[in-house]
């Protein structure tokens, strides 16, 4: 099992090519069926796009009367996301849904970030989305 620096790299290495590891995505694939009883299916969507940084900039002049450029930086907030619909047994046994539902976010942001935003359709059904991000 990959150790917390090792997955920090991995979520590093994830925003700059635009691709998943093969241990990111094995486990994104396996967290329904870990959080969950009775996924009869499970389809996953993601966008790890984190956004990129604009730089603006203002042109002053100085008491000598000479150009003085002053740079902004506005960092664009994170866009990302994973994404999973659901299809469950009816009668399977998934009681406290919240907590289901809040160990699944964890999950998914311990291998990349804590912006990453997490949303379940169960059966068809928007069921639970992160609220603490965009």
């Amino acid at each position: 099992m990959p150790s917390e620096q090792e997955m920090r790299e991995m979520a590093k290495l994830s925003v700059l090519s635009g691709k998943l590891t093969e241990v990111q995505l094995k486990n994104l694939k396996m967290f329904p069926l870990v959080f969950f009883n009775g996924v009869t299916s499970a389809l996953l969507d993601y966008n790890l796009e984190v956004g990129q940084p604009e730089v603006d900039y203002k042109i002053y002049k100085n008491k000598k009367n000479e150009p003085d450029i002053r740079y902004e930086m506005k960092k664009e907030k994170p866009r990302s996301f994973v994404s999973y619909r659901l299809s469950l047994e009816e009668n399977a046994s998934n009681d406290h849904l919240e907590k289901r539902f809040a160990a699944l976010e964890k999950a998914v942001r311990d291998i990349f970030w804590k912006e990453v935003k997490v949303k379940v359709f169960i059966n068809s059904n928007l069921a639970y989305e992160s609220t603490d991000v965009r």
